[in-house]
């Protein structure tokens, strides 16, 4: 193909939407979207990477261990949200990770705290920003499918980004952050 060619083929298109994956942190507002994030993963049971608004999925991590790369399989329950800042032609996102668990474990942690008053371990971030959304575990899948804003901070530590809710970003974090 030659530069010709590529204008012949593209007369009709006037601009085209460029995603970008929000690597920063910081308190963000978005709805849930169907994207194939720019993580390194395939989906749980092996299966290739696909699009996914929230999935199990396991990571593909890679770490040095006795001076050699090797590539550790984390599961995580995973939604993409598309920040409300987003325009036409610039969509913003973040994968909001929940690493070691699926979504299936994280609700029968849920369950087992409401039956026994056992902790929650894996499920306290979700469980917080399920909270702070005003919604209770219930609500929470007919909120996010039904299109509605759900807010949730992330921050670094180390080189990974963590999921909280914007009431323990502003106690913990951003005071942090400031204290700098």
């Amino acid at each position: 193909m030659n530069l010709k060619s590529f204008g012949t083929a593209v007369k009709d298109i006037d601009s085209c939407s460029v995603t970008q994956p929000v690597k920063s942190q910081g308190k963000f507002t978005g709805t849930l979207f169907t994207i194939k994030p720019a993580l390194n993963y395939t989906m749980l049971g092996g299966e290739a990477p696909k699009a996914f608004d929230c999935a199990d999925i396991t990571l593909l991590i890679n770490t040095k261990r006795d001076d050699k790369y090797v590539t550790e399989e984390v599961p995580a329950f995973a939604m993409n949200l598309k920040h409300t800042d987003s325009t036409d032609k610039r969509i913003r996102y973040s994968t909001v990770l929940f690493r070691g668990c699926t979504l299936e474990s994280l609700t029968k942690e849920f369950i087992e705290n409401h039956k026994n008053g056992t902790d929650l371990l894996r499920g306290k971030a979700l469980y917080s920003m399920i909270e702070d959304n005003g919604l209770t575990l219930s609500e929470f899948d007919k909120h996010l499918s039904g299109g509605k804003e759900f807010r949730f901070a992330q921050y670094k530590r180390g080189n990974k980004l963590n999921y909280v809710d914007w009431k323990y970003y502003d106690e913990k974090i951003d005071v942090l952050s400031n204290d700098i």
